[in-house]
């Protein structure tokens, strides 16, 4: 089940929150606040649970009161006398199953029903988990990529203004100017592209969480998430059934009781009645000469011939059941190739984030001595952006490691229905003081 904070202590971070950072954990409570599909399923869910009161109220005694009055008039064969007659009537019914074996497996049904959609809504939260840190991860993914081509431009309009420079002294051409400036221009057609998916993507998490002031953090380069790595990696360990096969396994369940209420047509059924009726009448005749009666009976009813409904329900649930085993067998196979392609690609990604991380460290001093070059005159203006320039690129990398990191991080968390690892990604993109 996902969780963050208790919900009581979530309304206070809501109320604290504006513009504060808004962070994994915080976007998605907010999400489950704001999704009609969550509180949909969750209503279905409850809906079906109280429908197993329903289901195990069949097999209590089920009494009834009921009454009526009647006025008649008889008019006498024998001598033409005629009588008007007011009866009043009052029963007392008393109705008990002592044996259906399709009651009981309806019972049965229900709570396995009940189970499933309790499943159903759990896979719709966790949905909406995954879609809400994709839009999440594509807000600070585009982030960064707009700081990247700012810093890129910012390189090439230095490179311009030094051929300009030169192409005035003829030191360059034309041609060398022009490149660069098909260069920039292509440049600032992707930052304003990009500038535009940012808007969707804001707008996405927006449907999300509602109208909520926030910050989005920036994901921070300058400290070694290697221990962070190392969580993720011990979380992903932990291996559950999925949402998807347990449901799976569900219809399975489900399809089985419906073969044993197949079956239950060839039972017997047992049940007993009584009631108490009194009567009150103004003129007692030959219809009505008594003022209570009593009734009770056992009543057994065996199936001897349907029209072979019977057995056509037999078999027909029989499909089913295998249907659903095959179906159930698929999805065990589907999600354990999902989870080996996910954890290839978590590891890569693992790997390849913190090769990432050294090499940002080495552009990092890099840039810091091309800067103190410059200072004393020993380096250009175009030196210090170029190597700005490198030092993004290879944080723009980074992001997109650790992007494709995450992606995998979340479904192999899904798979193995461990969603509470969840909470280890704030840690991902908040510095530790």
């Amino acid at each position: 089940m996902l969780h963050f904070k208790p919900l009581a202590l979530f309304f206070v971070a809501i109320c604290s929150l504006n513009a504060d950072t808004l962070l994994f954990g915080q976007a998605y409570d907010l999400a489950i606040l704001n999704s009609n599909d969550v509180k949909s399923s969750n209503y279905t869910y409850l809906s079906n649970k109280e429908q197993i009161n329903q289901s195990e109220s069949k097999l209590y005694p089920q009494i009834d009161i009921s009454g009526y009055y009647r006025k008649a008039e008889y008019k006498s064969g024998f001598d033409g006398k005629m009588t008007r007659q007011g009866l009043l009537n009052s029963t007392l019914s008393l109705n008990q199953v002592i044996y259906n074996h399709s009651i009981y497996a309806g019972v049965d049904l229900q709570k396995i029903r009940t189970q499933y959609f309790k499943i159903d809504h759990e896979l719709k939260k966790q949905q909406l988990a995954a879609d809400l840190f994709d839009t999440y991860l594509n807000i600070l993914k585009s982030k960064n990529k707009i700081k990247y081509l700012e810093v890129y431009m910012q390189y090439q309009n230095s490179y311009i203004d030094m051929l300009q420079k030169k192409l005035k002294n003829h030191l360059a051409s034309t041609m060398d100017l022009l490149q660069v400036k098909v260069k920039y221009n292509s440049s600032k057609i992707d930052l304003k592209k990009e500038e535009q998916l940012l808007d969707v993507y804001k707008n996405q998490l927006k449907q999300y969480i509602g109208n909520v002031a926030y910050d989005l953090p920036l994901i921070d380069i300058d400290y070694d998430i290697t221990s962070v790595l190392n969580s993720m990696q011990n979380s992903i360990k932990v291996k559950k059934d999925s949402l998807e096969v347990i449901k799976s396994k569900i219809n399975v369940d489900a399809s089985s009781k419906n073969l044993e209420d197949a079956y239950s047509g060839y039972w017997p059924v047992a049940s007993f009645q009584a009631s108490y009726s009194r009567y009150t009448t103004d003129t007692p005749t030959i219809d009505a000469p008594y003022e209570y009666t009593d009734t009770a009976m056992f009543t057994i009813k065996m199936p001897i011939y349907s029209g072979g409904y019977t057995n056509s329900k037999v078999e027909s649930s029989k499909l089913d059941l295998q249907a659903a085993t095959e179906d159930y067998e698929n999805v065990k196979k589907k999600k354990t190739v999902e989870y080996e392609q996910n954890l290839a690609l978590f590891n890569a990604s693992k790997d390849s984030v913190q090769m990432y991380y050294d090499a940002y460290n080495s552009a990092y001093k890099y840039v810091k001595s091309v800067e103190a070059g410059y200072k004393y005159g020993l380096k250009s203006i175009i030196d210090v952006d170029d190597a700005r320039k490198d030092l993004y690129n290879v944080k723009y990398n980074y992001i997109d490691n650790l992007y494709q990191l995450i992606g995998s991080y979340i479904k192999l968390l899904l798979i193995n229905n461990n969603f509470d690892g969840i909470e280890i990604l704030d840690e991902v993109i908040v510095k530790k003081g």
